[in-house]
């Protein structure tokens, strides 16, 4: 027989805490589902921050080599080439491009 004597009163012994309906396969089924989802959100979200970076470093303006006195100077001096000579158009659209560069 599966009693505890206490005090010379018999106490039948306690069923676990957890009820009759809990199956352990089914819980951890489901927590491997949550897992996979969290991780596959997370992972959406990664991508979509790295793609974020790379258009926001594609966009991002190149940075100058020089100084700004030496860049407004090299400016100075293509204008005044620009201005000076008598260029053909394909030649000046391309001293503008360096200038706008310049700035």
């Amino acid at each position: 027989r599966n009693t505890i004597t206490m005090n010379s009163k018999e106490v039948p012994p306690q069923a676990p805490a957890e009820p009759a309906s809990f199956d352990l396969g089914a819980k951890l089924a489901q927590r491997l589902r949550e897992h996979i989802a969290n991780r596959d959100r997370t992972q959406r979200r990664i991508d979509q921050e790295v793609s974020q970076l790379q258009l926001l470093s594609k966009a991002a303006p190149k940075r100058p080599r020089e100084t700004k006195n030496a860049l407004h100077q090299k400016t100075v001096r293509l204008e005044r080439d620009r201005t000076s000579r008598s260029l053909p158009l394909a030649q000046e659209k391309a001293l503008i491009r360096q200038i706008d560069a310049a700035r």
